[in-house]
């Protein structure tokens, strides 16, 4: 939507000049790593409770619309805009009877820009739009609601030249409440602990909206208290930085494919839990709205020549039930069991380079889910801990379909490849998909030792139909993809320092009308943890 660099230093100024004018108001490796920290008691008090400033936040929303439309009408064909042959730059054909059309929905298509346009500059733009509804102290819900309203104006009245499009719709206002919320949840965290550095820098990062806006009112964060590392102890979190070697063999009928190869592995994981007493003793039985559930992964694999794993993603619970009845036995061990099962909105971005034989070009595939379940119960028996989950996810998915290429080496010649498919698959070599996504997974724990199963399946289905060019043939475009990870471990108590070890099998298949393709992988992670 637009350039980050620009657009961020423009929003920046947006915001310290308009703050002091209004009045203030209100699935990864060894991803399940237990905290240091106690569990809380209560739930955090996160945020001082204040009043929802509504006008600033709409406010934010037309400076965040001022720098976007700006951005478009200087770099239309650079951001990925659709003019047509014999246009000049400003005929830009805004009228009456386009508009009519945008609002009867005859409009309404899936468009063919850029991917990174799509789902990268999107997500962010819907981040800003959400982030600034929530720095106004806007509750979950009406943040939700502004992020769309603001989405929906961008389509509407800002990208001229384009239909309203079906992705971006979805895209924008999802990715931004679950990229959104898990950040505002992070930030919150690191403001309120103690203050130093460390935990400023990462406020900052997490949520730079708010902490502008709180110097622009003059307002300060209580601080919670802290364990020996300043971070506050008034919800249940589980951070962890790790790095490694790994060692990867692909199937394939080339020597060159099955050659194992190996890579440096690493990432941050971060998940943070605000329920009372979770995973400690005490009773709870409570409908939570508030986002108690939240995490953050970034993580990838440089290989000899190019990335060949990455991947960014955000999964938060923002409203759901929970009940927890755990009490100490004679012995001081905790007995009991525990549990939330709540709506779940999630954003996940990766690449995988499932063809190190150069078969295929690296497999892309970003997925966004405005609506999902995430169900979780924990048994305690004494020093065990056995912790099981399930999360099924409606998606809408932007990614690279694994059978194109077959598809394409089947056809008689590329001019009848392009015609038998959507549009922004033949031009930009992706698509865009409805599916769903199922986790589930298992996990046990005892003293020092972490271990647990988990697997992702992705099923995705190309959208057609609804092509911004003329109307294309439908047929079977299809792809499935899933990743199996178990995990064992050990980590020191005090230092948080640990040893893991990861096994990761992964299946990738295609089809494409009838032209089908699959790799299989298998690796071995060996990493060093930290725990804080």
């Amino acid at each position: 939507m637009t350039r980050t660099l620009r657009a961020a230093a423009a929003l920046t100024a947006i915001f310290v000049g308009v703050a002091p004018s209004i009045a203030r108001a209100e699935t990864p490796p060894f991803s399940d790593a237990e905290t240091l920290a106690p569990p809380p008691s209560t739930p955090p008090a996160a945020e001082p409770p204040t009043e929802p400033r509504y006008l600033r936040a709409i406010l934010v929303e037309i400076g965040l619309l001022a720098v976007g439309n700006v951005d478009y009408l200087l770099n239309t064909g650079a951001r990925g805009g659709t003019p047509r042959p014999g246009d000049r730059r400003w005929d830009l054909r805004y009228d009456w009877p386009t508009f009519e059309r945008k609002l009867s929905g005859d409009l309404w298509r899936v468009d063919g820009n850029q991917f990174n346009t799509n789902y990268i500059s999107h997500p962010f733009a819907g981040t800003m739009f959400y982030m600034g509804a929530r720095a106004n102290d806007l509750s979950i819900l009406e943040s939700a609601g502004y992020a769309t309203a603001t989405s929906l104006g961008w389509e509407y009245f800002s990208e001229l030249r384009e239909v309203v499009s079906v992705n971006d719709v979805v895209v924008t206002p999802a990715a931004g409440v679950a990229i959104g919320e898990t950040f505002t949840r992070l930030g919150a965290f690191f403001a309120r602990s103690r203050e130093n550095v460390p935990n400023g820098v990462l406020a900052f990062l997490f949520t730079p909206m708010r902490l502008l806006l709180d110097v622009a009112d003059g307002r300060s964060h209580a601080h919670a208290p802290g364990d020996r590392n300043g971070l506050a102890t008034d919800a249940w979190r589980a951070f962890m930085v790790y790095g490694g070697p790994r060692l990867a063999a692909q199937s394939g009928s080339t020597p060159e494919a099955r050659r194992a190869r190996g890579s440096a592995r690493g990432g941050v994981d971060m998940r943070l839990v605000g329920l009372p007493a979770y995973d400690g003793a005490g009773h709870a039985s409570v409908a939570f709205r508030h986002a108690d559930v939240a995490r953050f992964v970034l993580e990838g694999s440089p290989g000899s020549a190019r990335l060949v794993d990455a991947r960014f993603s955000t999964r938060v619970v923002p409203a759901g039930l929970y009940e927890h009845h755990v009490e100490p036995d004679r012995e001081g061990r905790l007995r009991g069991h525990g549990g939330f099962v709540g709506l779940l909105v999630t954003f996940d971005y990766t690449v995988h380079d499932l063809d190190r034989d150069g078969a295929r070009p690296l497999d892309l595939v970003v997925t966004t889910s405005p609506l999902g379940v995430s169900a979780e119960h924990t048994l305690h028996r004494g020093g065990l801990r056995l912790r099981s989950g399930l999360d099924v996810s409606a998606i809408f998915a932007g990614y690279t379909p694994y059978a194109l290429d077959a598809f394409r080496a089947r056809a008689r010649s590329p001019d009848d490849a392009a015609s038998a498919l959507p549009s922004v698959l033949a031009e930009k070599n992706y698509a865009h998909g409805l599916g769903v996504n199922v986790t589930p997974s298992v996990q046990v724990l005892l003293g020092a030792l972490d271990a647990g199963v988990r697997a992702s399946v992705d099923s995705i289905q190309a959208l057609q139909g609804l092509d911004e060019r003329e109307p294309r043939p439908v047929g079977r475009i299809s792809d499935r993809r899933v990743v199996a990870t178990v995990w064992a471990g050990l980590t020191h108590a005090r230092s948080g320092i640990g040893l893991r070890f990861e096994g990761e099998g992964r299946v990738r298949e295609g089809e494409v009308h009838g032209a089908a393709a699959s790799r299989s992988e298998i690796a071995i992670t060996g990493a060093t943890s930290w725990r804080f």
